[in-house]
């Protein structure tokens, strides 16, 4: 019995997951503007590469796992920014506070359209960069193995969490790129000490990230309660 209560209630969050993933569509679909940056940021990427100098001071092995990880960020980090731009103007977010889905179901909705979006397009440029790099690329291809896909989703939905995070905290949407370039910088500065430096496995990274991402849903979905988007 006690098992069908949790089977039913995993399905009920599952529903209610998939109605705030349909409503995030509609509202990224209007903005075609954000979408088409996003698109750039992906074809413009791989151009790095081309003008990379063996006088950078950045490992060349390290500028190619950067490159994906900064492209997820920066989408996921846009999209998100939008949606609660276009929560603001609407006042929808009320009313998705009035019905019986949580609060952090709400969060972990709202966060995870621009994670998979970021994520995909992350994968995009990451083809690109073999298309038009792949001498190069296929050198150091050996380091993106099965555990960084998986950071590299664990810190898109982290980004997006951010976003949403500082633009509840934030009533000036100006502020909020700003805020938001610092944080990802300096987890992605956290995640390359912590495993370059201390040589911290990679899997208690990843459990470290889940953590944190929990933690984020949780600050998120009490700051909506006490912060209203008006």
């Amino acid at each position: 019995m006690w098992g069908d209560k949790n089977m039913t209630s995993m399905k009920v969050n599952l529903y209610d997951i998939a109605t705030i993933l349909r409503k995030e569509y509609w509202e990224i679909k209007k903005g075609t503007k954000n979408i088409i940056i996003c698109f750039s940021l992906v074809l413009i990427m791989p151009l790095v590469i081309k003008l990379y100098s063996e006088r950078s001071i950045i490992p060349i092995n390290l500028f190619f796992l950067l490159i994906p990880i900064f492209v997820s960020l920066g989408t996921s980090g846009q999209i998100s920014m939008y949606t609660i731009w276009e929560e603001k103007k609407a006042n929808t977010i009320e009313y998705l506070l009035s019905t019986r889905i949580s609060k952090y179901i709400i969060i972990t909705g709202k966060a995870l359209l621009p994670t998979i979006i970021g994520y995909i397009l992350s994968l995009f440029s990451l083809l690109i960069l073999i298309i038009t790099s792949y001498k190069t690329f296929h050198l150091y291809s050996g380091e993106m193995n099965l555990s960084y896909f998986i950071i590299l989703f664990i810190i898109t939905f982290m980004a997006s969490l951010i976003t949403i995070f500082i633009q509840i905290y934030l009533k000036g949407e100006r502020f909020t790129p700003t805020f938001s370039f610092i944080a990802f910088s300096a987890f992605i500065l956290i995640i390359w000490y912590l495993h370059f430096k201390l040589y911290i496995s990679v899997y208690l990274i990843i459990v470290l990230c889940i953590i944190i991402s929990i933690l984020l849903v949780w600050l998120c979905g009490i700051s909506l309660s006490k912060y209203n988007f008006s």
